[in-house]
């Protein structure tokens, strides 16, 4: 029988799990490691963050940090290329645009 956590029909179990889950969250999943040679360069809401790698291979690439939803960190990307800070910043200058322009126009108040 798998021993997964949804089959767990044992409180003990199921506070068992947690126990080992926050302590590997806490240990490897969430280790501020995970991020040396990044910067925290925006905040998407719920906990979601953008990082711009700043070392390594990945230099001048966005990163998303999806680790509060259990999606990881993982590069942005679009199609098959990464997206470089140059493109990331442009992107959000064009959204901050529209969102004053909308404001001029009445829209979204």
């Amino acid at each position: 029988m798998d021993p997964s956590f949804r089959e767990r029909e044992d409180e003990e179990d199921e506070d068992a799990y947690w126990r080992e889950r926050d302590a590997w969250d806490e240990a490897l999943y969430f280790n501020p490691h995970q991020t040396h040679g990044a910067i925290c360069i925006c905040h998407e809401g719920c906990a979601i963050r953008d990082w711009l790698v700043v070392t390594g291979p990945e230099r001048g690439n966005i990163w998303l940090d999806d680790r509060a939803n259990d999606g990881g960190l993982l590069p942005h990307e679009s199609g098959a290329r990464r997206v470089t800070f140059g493109a990331w910043y442009l992107d959000w200058l064009a959204t901050a645009e529209r969102e004053v322009d909308g404001r001029k126009l009445g829209v979204g108040l």
